[in-house]
């Protein structure tokens, strides 16, 4: 448990809910789930842990949905998903008792005529729309655009658990799965129940489906996914699955059965990366072998040898994208690195200002230390930046004159040399069309940079990204920097960013367009505010 019913009490007497008891239901292993107790009528408390309070919002969304439909499932009263508070949903409570449970008391029509209504129930779930494939995410939104592609990345992640833990047996079952795959024909995208268990229909005292419950874990795919689940922990010869495949049809088709095998063990494969952490709920998790039983009698029918050059031309093909992707990138930034190194000395030399100067230094004497962007000579003075209106007092100051009488003269002239470097430095820039190359060369490199560290992010913590949907974020990165760089150049030669930036000091102005390359996102979102700042947003 992660919560206590006193806390729960607590916080529902807070929000209106007045002369209630509460009973904690000892199921589950996903969320709290309390009995709520009014005056007149009886309730459901499902509580989320923090990471997963956004399901909160996703159930109570499905439960609207079957009411509309007419399917079989408690009736929502709200949610609750205030930062800082327990999020919950609140549904009406289902008086019954589980399939689980109740099994063994129904005789062999009953259980017939409760397998006709628990399939038509389930048909009319999968009949609602959805879009892509893929586990649910906030907002009921799927992520992958084809179903192979989302079982191919699942075991994917599975495959480098087992690697990790040196499971031999399993590695080379995901390798068969894997193979498998790709003789699933491919299902339009339905909603399908992963959580399709005895545990999770609810029977009514005359002996008829009462309600389905616990919907956290929908999905978009497959229907048949929710019939391998079901097998996954019965077996084919159990009373009830056995009803199942006949009323589907499929007990007697050999193909459509070793999918339902497939899906059996591909639940098991996906399960097993989190076996050695207790459940979101904090209780210790049943062993997947006790808890998916019929996996262990038809997981060797899965396995199959590997050799190197096949698994390379497996992730191959399953990578195609990705690796597509890294190598336009590496090209890119291998490019921009070979332009960079012969543009830039050119820009930065161009970038220096000059002003001859005769007969001065020998009257005149340093009298403080120079800016380091400054340097004077027997014959010119020279900076590598623009000077501003602060800094012009300062080189005013360095240099006084050997006798101040005899001398006077060449301090004015050195004055006015210097006035003419400011006007010079503030107005005559480098090569342009160098600078742009230059720039969306750095530009180019910080996106590369981002690249590359997304991508081992999303490998090494998150178990991947789906190209199939991100494909054009990589892609059109670096051609976003071309817009990004035109404006860089512009804008730090306007007084806007005159007191941070100079067109002349190239390092600093450098340094800031890869920075803009890298954190393109975010800066991409700083010209977005700039721009609602400056002329409004429109709704």
């Amino acid at each position: 448990m992660f919560t206590s019913i006193n806390t729960v009490l607590k916080q529902l007497n807070a929000e209106g809910w007045n002369d209630i008891t509460l009973e904690y239901i000892n199921k589950g292993v996903m969320t709290d789930t309390y009995k709520m107790y009014t005056k007149t009528k009886k309730y459901v408390v499902r509580c989320y842990p923090n990471p997963r309070r956004w399901l909160a919002e996703v159930e109570y969304s499905y439960l609207i949905d079957f009411a509309k439909k007419g399917i079989k499932a408690p009736l929502p009263v709200c949610i609750n998903r205030t930062e800082g508070k327990i999020a919950y949903l609140i549904y009406e409570w289902v008086e019954g008792e589980t399939l689980n449970d109740k099994f063994t008391t129904l005789n062999e029509n009953e259980l017939k005529n409760i397998c006709i209504e628990v399939i038509s129930n389930y048909q009319e779930i999968n009949k609602i729309k959805v879009y892509k494939y893929g586990g649910v995410n906030r907002g009921r939104i799927n992520e992958y655009n084809s179903w192979s592609h989302f079982l191919k990345a699942e075991i994917e992640k599975s495959r480098k658990y087992f690697k990790q833990t040196k499971n031999l047996k399993y590695i080379k079952i995901c390798n068969r799965l894997f193979d498998y795959v790709d003789k699933i024909k491919e299902p339009s995208p339905c909603l399908v129940w992963s959580d399709f268990s005895f545990d999770n229909i609810i029977i009514s005292k005359d002996n008829h489906l009462a309600a389905f419950i616990d919907f956290e874990g929908m999905m978009s795919g497959d229907p048949l996914l929710g019939i391998g689940y079901i097998l996954s922990h019965s077996s084919p010869t159990h009373p009830f699955t056995r009803l199942i495949l006949e009323q589907y049809n499929i007990d007697r088709d050999v193909e459509v059965k070793k999918t339902l095998d497939f899906y059996a063990v591909f639940r098991y494969i996906r399960l097993s990366p989190y076996t050695n952490f207790n459940t979101p709920n904090n209780t210790i998790r049943e062993p997947l072998d006790v808890f998916l039983s019929y996996v262990n009698a038809i997981d060797n029918q899965f396995i199959k040898e590997c050799n190197l050059l096949k698994r390379i031309m497996q992730i191959t093909k399953f990578m195609w994208k990705k690796i597509i992707i890294l190598s336009l990138t590496i090209i890119v930034c291998f490019i921009a690195l070979h332009y960079t190194s012969i543009y830039y000395s050119d820009v930065l030399s161009k970038s220096n200002v000059e002003i001859p100067i005769q007969n001065l230094t020998k009257n005149l004497r340093f009298k403080d230390e120079l800016p380091v962007w400054f340097a004077i000579s027997d014959t010119s003075i020279s900076t590598y930046k623009a000077i501003d209106n602060s800094e012009k007092e300062l080189l005013y100051n360095c240099m006084e004159p050997i006798d101040s009488i005899k001398n006077a003269s060449h301090k004015q002239e050195y004055i006015k040399k210097v006035n003419e470097l400011i006007y010079k430095s503030n107005n005559n820039y480098s090569n342009t069309k160098q600078l742009f190359v230059l720039t969306l060369c750095i530009v180019f490199l910080g996106c590369c940079a981002r690249t590359f560290y997304d991508y081992i992010g999303w490998e090494c913590y998150k178990g991947g990204q789906n190209m199939d949907t991100w494909w054009p974020w990589y892609v059109f990165r670096p051609i976003i920097g071309v817009p990004i760089t035109a404006f860089l150049i512009v804008a730090f030669r306007t007084s806007m960013f005159s007191s941070l930036f100079s067109s002349k000091d190239l390092n600093t102005y450098l340094i800031v367009s890869f920075l803009a390359g890298f954190a393109m996102m975010e800066f991409v979102t700083m010209l977005r505010r700039s721009s609602k700042a400056l002329f409004g947003s429109s709704n």
